[in-house]
């Protein structure tokens, strides 16, 4: 029977990670987020529930804790769709129903899109009270092809 396996974070990128062994009881995934930095997980097959980190990249100074990444989507402006829209921010920089100042990367084409990954060059903006946010647009294949 098929399993959907969930995960903490809304914005996440997943795959397949190095599973060299067939006779474990557990599949190795990558996994990584817009706040969390890239680590490979073991889930057991018996119970997909139970997951244990092998490996994670140290990253100094940075505590996801300190951040927070949401999915939400905007209407394009023909009406024709929904588009998906990830952001990652930090936790104090939203608070008290304020704008904040906002980067926007957008890029959908010939199947290509912008992955929910973590990236290090991200903080110093980040850390400035600034909301990064990635549209999904059309042609990119996340909502399917």
């Amino acid at each position: 029977s098929m399993v959907r396996l969930g995960f903490p974070e809304s914005a996440c990128d997943t795959g397949i990670g190095p599973n060299r062994d067939p006779s474990l009881p557990y599949v190795a995934l990558s996994y990584d987020s817009l706040v969390t930095p890239p680590s490979t997980v073991a889930v057991d097959l018996s119970d997909t529930s139970a997951r244990r980190v092998l490996k994670t990249r140290d990253v100094p100074g940075y505590d996801p804790d300190d951040f927070a990444c949401d999915r939400t989507s905007v209407r394009s402006r023909d009406g024709e769709v929904d588009i998906p829209v990830s952001l990652v921010y930090r936790r104090d920089a939203l608070r008290g129903g304020e704008g904040a100042p906002t980067h926007l990367l957008g890029y959908g084409s010939y199947g290509a899109s912008i992955e929910c990954s973590f990236r290090s060059t991200r903080l110093p903006l980040l850390n400035r009270g600034v909301v990064c946010a990635i549209a999904h647009v059309r042609g990119g294949g996340v909502l399917g092809r």
